[in-house]
């Protein structure tokens, strides 16, 4: 097979991914096109503390401008200002912490 040509970016459970790269796999058959299937979800640019789920490709949108800390001048700056909003969040949220299931209270920043 050759260099892919493009890639496919896919996530767990999502059953239109499922369909749309069994399309494709029938569309294209043994064609000389190729394509790389990659989880969005794996990739580095998903950022784990907030448990957000961020596209990594955006139709006319800068790739970097998607990954937060790439808009940061100073990559250590932002780490510690994210690590700083998380911490301020979990701290706020106690209060809520008796009213809400613990499916939701994990779903929160994580340290």
């Amino acid at each position: 097979m050759c260099e892919p040509r493009f890639v496919v970016y896919t996530r767990a459970d999502c059953s239109l991914c499922d369909v749309f790269v069994a399309e494709l796999a029938e569309q294209l058959g043994p064609s000389r096109l190729s394509y790389e299937v990659r989880d969005v979800d794996a990739d580095p640019a998903s950022h784990r503390r907030f448990g957000l789920k961020i596209p990594v490709r955006c139709p006319q949108v800068p790739d970097n401008v998607l990954n937060p800390q790439a808009t940061w001048e100073d990559p250590q700056a932002y780490e510690l200002q994210a690590r700083k909003l998380a911490s301020l969040f979990r701290e706020r949220f106690t209060r809520f912490a008796g009213l809400v299931s613990a499916e939701v209270l994990a779903a929160g920043p994580q340290p």
